[in-house]
């Protein structure tokens, strides 16, 4: 029922953390809803917690919980298991900071051409990662300075004016032959095969790397 609202990378955070909870429970995983207990909730927790990161557990836990409070809804159970169960304690954030100038000017130095683009169009829009790598020409109109965007993670339909910088390099990349076609085609080819950003993520951690960013 939440494909129609959300996200394919989300739909597959759903689907992954239901097949590690099956995995836990092992020759259990056939039991009826209402067999499981608050403490089979718990015991996947503190398993997952033993060896993941307590954002990434408490992503699970999240996930059973919509679950199981969706049955509860439909009248399939009695008792929500997920209901008082605790979230793991996360530990202290580390702040995060702006990259300065000549942070950039290194980064940008260690990206090929399409890295190179997409850089900048983070820079100068903000947007995420995956939105940038799905643009096409279509959504770019040079005449007004402004582009289209719909956001996956909100669905928000957006028009963007497009800083003088990043206006000057659009123009200065060559004319599609046809505007359905996407800015920055490996990027999107990768986004279209996997419906998520993880790998396009782990190449900039790598062009970090290279900055001596990271």
């Amino acid at each position: 029922s939440k494909r129609t609202s959300v996200s394919t990378a989300t739909i597959k955070h759903y689907e992954g953390a239901t097949n590690k909870f099956l995995t836990y429970l092992r020759v259990r995983r056939s039991a009826e809803l209402a067999e499981i207990t608050r403490e089979d909730i718990e015991g996947f927790r503190d398993e997952q917690a033993a060896k993941l990161s307590a954002q990434t557990t408490n992503h699970c836990i999240k996930a059973l919980r919509m679950l199981f409070r969706d049955a509860r809804d439909r009248s399939l159970l009695t008792d929500d298991p997920t209901e008082f169960v605790k979230a793991v304690k996360t530990k202290k954030v580390v702040d995060r900071r702006p990259f300065t100038m000549p942070e950039v000017e290194k980064i940008l130095s260690c990206c090929d051409d399409e890295w190179r683009s997409m850089v900048l169009f983070g820079l100068y829009t903000g947007q995420r990662l995956g939105d940038i790598a799905r643009l096409s020409w279509s959504s770019i109109d040079l005449q007004s300075g402004t582009f289209s965007i719909t956001t996956s993670k909100t669905g928000k339909n957006l028009r963007v004016p497009l800083h003088a910088s990043l206006l000057n390099h659009l123009k200065a990349l060559p004319a599609p032959i046809d505007n359905s076609l996407p800015i920055h085609p490996v990027a999107a080819e990768i986004i279209g095969a996997r419906g998520q950003t993880s790998l396009l993520s782990n190449r900039f951690t790598r062009i970090l790397v290279q900055a001596g960013l990271r």
